[in-house]
């Protein structure tokens, strides 16, 4: 992984080297299996990666209970600290039918039921309110960069569906991550300053917070843009190679399209200026 994904890696490593139970970790949790290739795993030991280095389970990882460190490439990290912020299911009935993953399904599940409304009872992205969708935001760029970054091995390889199956399987999903989550974190802070100005306040006052997610969220759009140049040369090459390209694997864009063009309403594109100026 190091050869091609270098911040992939890092995580990776540094993970793995403060907690040698990370990997055994992932396939208790059914994250990564014993008869899958490496490389159509990496997208997801990268992501869980990246949760384990902002928020290490291990016990002596005091100093990050009361907060999170955002790397942000290049083996650089911003540290979040957490505010005491309204939890992130109680805006889930004020987000349209539209944005509720009405589109699509997918292995993973429904992310609305699972990250909004916490179903489960027990996501970050729920209790730790806006610093735990942030954290998801992060986990699902890295996951799109490890995508992105094995492009070159990838295609060492013929140009057979079996060889770009996971790449487009992984890139269509981090690809629609990057506007849901952008989504859901513009929707907490618009939901927010109606009902929770104070930790409105509290949240638009945080720079490290703010220098965080502007930092991520730049990087994502630009992964979304090389991941589509990549895409584009993938179905040539599939369809070169005499494969028909599957337009089913592209079902998830219906869902990107409908939440693009909701997060360019005034009040969405207000709060993102706001956050990344």
């Amino acid at each position: 992984i190091g050869q091609y994904d270098r911040d992939g890696a890092y995580l990776t490593e540094k993970v793995m080297k403060k907690d040698d139970s990370f990997y055994n970790f992932l396939k208790i949790v059914g994250y990564v299996y014993d008869d899958q290739r490496p490389i159509d795993a990496l997208d997801t030991v990268v992501h869980e990666a990246f949760h384990e280095y902002a928020i290490p389970r291990y016990s002596d990882s005091k100093e990050y209970e009361n907060g999170e460190r955002i790397y942000v490439g290049g083996k650089k990290t911003v540290d979040v600290k957490f505010n005491n912020v309204f939890h992130t299911s109680e805006k889930a009935d004020s987000v349209p039918v539209r944005c509720r993953s009405t589109y699509y399904t997918y292995s993973g599940g429904d992310r609305f039921k699972t990250y909004i409304r916490d179903e489960s009872g027990g996501m970050r992205s729920n209790y730790q309110g806006v610093y735990g969708l942030l954290n998801e935001y992060a986990g699902y760029c890295y996951g799109l960069n490890n995508t992105i970054c094995l492009y070159e091995y990838r295609d060492r390889f013929q140009d057979t569906p079996d060889t770009w199956d996971s790449f487009i399987n992984n890139g269509e999903n981090d690809r629609l991550a990057y506007i849901e989550f952008k989504y859901y974190i513009l929707h907490y802070l618009r939901y927010a300053k109606e009902h929770h100005p104070k930790d409105y306040r509290t949240i638009m006052k945080d720079e490290q917070f703010k220098k965080a997610y502007s930092m991520i969220d730049s990087r994502f759009a630009k992964e979304v843009g090389q991941y589509e140049k990549q895409l584009t040369s993938v179905r040539k090459k599939l369809k070169a190679a005499g494969h028909t390209y599957p337009s089913k694997k592209l079902i998830l864009r219906k869902q990107y399209s409908v939440m693009e063009k909701e997060i360019k309403k005034t009040g969405y594109v207000t709060i993102q200026k706001m956050l990344t100026r």
